[in-house]
């Protein structure tokens, strides 16, 4: 899911569109606008009844554009707290579906192996080291004659 909170007066140009149409087909994303709508703005619904889709007014622009992307999209015009509150529960109430996912598995478990060779790795180590420190305190520990 995809979720974009804005005015509607956001430009993008040729690069940025293809790129967020290849990013929401691979992801498969649905995508909700929740459009702020402004006081002197007619609205995205009665520019469609109009018949106004110019390119020059973005609103208008980005609502043509996320409904051409063929990804699941629906915009929520908001102009009040009230709505707000009311598109992002309608939002939460949609995305409220079962998330499916596929777990894939090892053939065998390979935990006892990767623990086994690390043991095996670090014994020397160990070693060494215990050497080192009886060498050490052989050589530090006062002669007597």
């Amino acid at each position: 899911m995809l979720l974009l909170v804005s005015d509607g007066g956001a430009q993008l140009d040729e690069i940025t569109r293809k790129r967020i149409v290849e990013a929401t087909r691979f992801y498969r994303v649905s995508l909700y606008w929740i459009y702020l709508r402004g006081s002197g703005s007619p609205g995205l619904q009665s520019a469609a009844a109009s018949g106004e889709q110019s390119d020059s007014v973005p609103e208008y622009f980005l609502d043509r554009f996320f409904k051409q992307m063929g990804v699941p999209y629906h915009a929520y015009e908001v102009e009040d707290p009230a709505r707000l509150k009311a598109a992002i529960a309608d939002i939460d109430r949609l995305q409220r579906l079962p998330t499916r996912t596929t777990e894939i598995l090892p053939r065998q478990p390979l935990d006892v192996l990767t623990f086994g060779l690390a043991l095996l790795l670090l014994a020397p180590v160990i070693v060494v080291s215990a050497l080192q420190v009886t060498r050490w305190s052989r050589s530090a520990a006062p002669s007597s004659r």
